[in-house]
């Protein structure tokens, strides 16, 4: 089955071309009808092509998004009467973002004008689009001319690949109540089987599917991609934009790593669109300074400037003086252009600025050198400054400062090399040289415009270079990039360094995955931007810098999913995880469903060494490092991988934590064990352990390398001593008071009473109301 979306102006004709493919009624609501004018998605069908039908008024885009968002292909109708429109140009560019390369372009009204200028065109228009190229069908839904000609263009479209096996995902466009059968909700099913009795997810609720109809015809099994009816059966109250879900299989996303196309204007808050769903979406651009966000500012505007000044906007930093930063445009005094007055000299009024020439600006004015007064700059060219005029070679002659572009220094041309044109000097940062532009063939003038080396990140001495192939490299850092425009028109500077990256916040969570095309829309402006999904899973950016280096590790993705790289970025991750972030691999397990890269796995082992080694020499009396301990020193997700880590190393165990060497016993521990000989349970006293000089670091260093078990502070037995106390007094009638045990064991009421506590917390002794004891089990008669 193909699922096709239409697209284009208002009262171009889409409905009235469907009802003439299909027969069927587009328009489901009454008002559309009497208006003529649809409102909300229509749905209709005929010989295996099932259409969506979307309104094409501006104040009905956001269900224009709902319909389609999640469709495969669109037909794209325009009126040869009426030709390229607003809505025309604006559901072009939606279906750009959404990634939709596949359609069919319709002229409509061919009866009511000449449709091959209209062709000509709408082609035209598609140029450089994701629909460049597609078929085009001029066509009379009044006389019928050209309806099998698009009948059979639309049935040749090709159909996206069959992922019978694929996790289901289908986001709803329609909910609606049957008598006797209870809810039922449609959708675009684009991979993915459901069967009757399949179990899903509505959001967070367990429904059951009670039945299935596609294309108006009951089914036991509905694959995709296809347009489909289900039957629900559950506590589930769903509505359009959520979606139903294989269970266990996708994860509540609510922050993502995205790319945006194109990057530039991005705004802080937009609406996120994404099969039928809409929710407002906060932007964080991830790298501190863009070259999109300073193109064109001047050299004394920083970073910092830009980015800690809210109140002032780009326009306001982009002229000013050096110096100035932009909180202080803020405040500036109504009437003045923040420019002309911003750190003006001594002696220099408002007065003296407000009849100034145009393009003479304060900083013109300031340090000018002897002789040359304001008349003399009245004439100048917009962009000539005194400082130009005052440092200019003998060989710059002032018609050749006139003339040149805006941005080339005097000493730029004085030296500049030889075949290096102003044009290629054009609005060249000031840490570019006419060498880096010589040295640089295929390197075009725009693509340097107004980025700096330390703006992209690159240290002192690294130059553009040519690698001769059509690429560029930085320096010494293995960075490649073509030479193309291929990135939403942007340089391709701001792919190389992530600069068309960003991290999105939603309100609400998604079922979201590696590699989903979105759409970011600001309504307000009615921009859009396209939405490749890198990751679903992105880290926290806590310390300083770290959005920068995130986002040139997003600059090396692509938006299409790897299980085994991703698996390689991240080190460790659980294989149910990676199978819902959309990018599934195959490696074997290391410790319950957890999978790691092997390299890094080996690092971990290496480390796992050196912190249990390193540990045992700060801790010579106590050498172990519990499981816990080595988790948070690794920074290790799950315990269970500790133990995994240590096989296949020489760290050893003692009581259950690791050691890397035996703990350094005081000589008080050997006179103590041969004291215990002749009385297993006497407890030294604490004159003894004085005495034999051990302190309780040296009784926790000797418990846990399992040369004595103590039951309470200053009472230590030898190791088994519970054990052997359990068998002497198994041998005591039912049940047995402390007195008794103490007899038993020749020993005293400071010990005996630790001790039996003990094997009551163990299990092994039972203790009555009355204070008396008996063995757990044991069938000894009472006395």
């Amino acid at each position: 089955m193909r699922v096709i979306a239409t697209a284009g102006h208002v009262d171009h004709g889409k409905s009235t071309l469907l009802r003439a493919l299909t027969g069927m009624e587009p328009d489901r609501w009454e008002e559309e009808r009497r208006r003529g004018l649809t409102l909300d998605l229509g749905f209709v069908w005929t010989d295996g092509l099932a259409f969506v039908d979307v309104p094409g008024h501006e104040r009905f885009i956001g269900n224009m998004l709902s319909g389609v968002g999640p469709a495969p292909a669109v037909l794209f109708v325009v009126a040869a009467d009426d030709g390229w429109a607003v809505q025309s140009e604006e559901h072009l560019r939606i279906v750009d973002a959404l990634g939709i390369t596949t359609g069919v372009l319709a002229v409509t009204r061919a009866d009511l004008a000449d449709p091959g200028p209209v062709l000509a065109a709408c082609r035209e228009r598609l140029r450089g689009t994701g629909l460049d190229g597609i078929p085009a069908v001029a066509v009379s839904a009044v006389r019928g001319d050209g309806l099998a000609e698009l009948r059979a263009a639309l049935s040749a479209l090709p159909e996206p690949e069959p992922s019978p096996d694929a996790d289901v995902r289908l986001w709803i466009d329609r909910v609606f109540t049957v008598e006797g059968r209870g809810t039922v909700v449609t959708g675009t099913l684009g991979a993915g089987t459901i069967r009757t009795g399949d179990r899903l997810m509505a959001g967070r609720e367990p429904v059951r599917v009670r039945g299935l109809h596609s294309l108006g015809t009951a089914r036991d099994e509905v694959r995709g991609p296809a347009r489909v009816a289900v039957n629900l059966r559950g506590a589930a109250t769903p509505r359009r934009g959520d979606a139903l879900l294989t269970p266990d299989r996708w994860l509540e996303v609510t922050q993502a790593d995205v790319r945006l196309s194109p990057a530039t204007d991005v705004p802080h808050h937009a609406i996120w669109h994404i099969g039928t769903t809409a929710t407002p979406a906060r932007i964080r651009p991830l790298t501190a300074l863009s070259p999109r966000t300073v193109r064109n500012h001047p050299p004394g505007a920083s970073a910092r400037d830009l980015q800690d000044s809210p109140g002032a906007s780009v326009g306001d930093v982009q002229d000013h003086p050096y110096g100035g930063a932009a909180h202080d445009l803020r405040d500036r005094p109504s009437g003045g252009v923040a420019r002309d007055l911003q750190g003006h000299p001594p002696g220099v009024s408002a007065r003296d600025l407000q009849d100034h020439p145009s393009g003479v600006a304060a900083r013109d004015l300031q340090g000018h050198p002897p002789g040359l007064v304001a008349r003399d700059l009245r004439d100048h060219s917009r962009g000539v400054s005194a400082g130009d005029l005052r440092d200019h070679p003998p060989a710059a002659s002032a018609r050749d400062l006139q003339d040149r572009p805006p941005g080339v220094a005097a000493r730029d041309l004085r030296d500049h090399s030889r075949g290096v044109s102003a044009g290629d000097l054009r609005d060249h940062p000031p840490g570019t040289s006419a060498r880096d532009l010589q040295d640089s063939p295929g390197v075009a003038a725009r693509d340097l415009r107004d980025r700096s080396p330390g703006d992209l990140g690159l240290g002192a001495g690294n130059r553009l270079l040519a690698d001769g192939a059509g690429g560029r490299s930085f320096g010494g850092d293995a960075v490649h990039v073509t030479l193309d425009r291929a990135y939403g028109g942007e340089s391709v500077l701001d792919r190389a360094y992530g600069g068309d990256t960003v991290r999105v916040t939603l309100e609400r969570p998604l079922p979201l995955r590696i590699g989903d095309r979105a759409l970011l829309r600001d309504p307000g402006s009615r921009r859009v931007w396209g939405v490749t999904v890198l990751d679903v899973r992105p880290p926290a950016l806590r310390r300083r810098g770290a959005a920068r280096r995130r986002a040139e590790e997003l600059a090396a993705l692509d938006g299409v999913p790897d299980g085994e790289a991703e698996l390689r970025r991240r080190g460790i991750a659980r294989l149910d995880e990676l199978a819902a972030m959309g990018a599934p691999a195959t490696a074997e397990p290391v410790a319950g469903a957890w999978v790691a890269d092997p390299e890094h796995w080996e690092s971990l082992r290496a480390r796992l060494v050196e912190v249990v080694t390193a540990h045992a020499e700060a801790s010579p009396h106590d050498p172990g490092m519990s499981a816990e301990e080595v988790r948070q020193a690794l920074g290790l997700p799950d315990r269970s991988l500790v133990d995994a880590l240590a096989e296949r190393t020489p760290l050893g165990r003692s009581r259950g934590r690791l050691t890397a060497a035996p703990p350094e016993l005081a000589p008080g521990v050997e006179r103590l064990r041969s004291d215990w000989a002749a009385a297993p349970f006497a407890a030294p006293d604490a004159a003894r352990l004085a005495e034999l000089g051990l302190d309780g670091r040296d009784l926790a260093a000797a418990e846990a390398a399992g040369h004595l078990v103590r039951l309470a502070p200053g009472v230590v037995l030898p190791p088994g001593a519970p054990e052997r106390a359990l068998t002497v007094l198994s041998g005591l009638a039912q049940p047995f008071t402390a007195a008794d045990a103490r007899k038993a064991l020749g020993t005293s009421r400071r010990v005996v009473i630790p001790l039996l506590e003990h094997l009551d917390r163990t299990g092994a002794t039972r203790r009555a109301e009355d204070g008396s004891r008996r063995i757990a089990g044991t069938g000894r008669p009472e006395r």
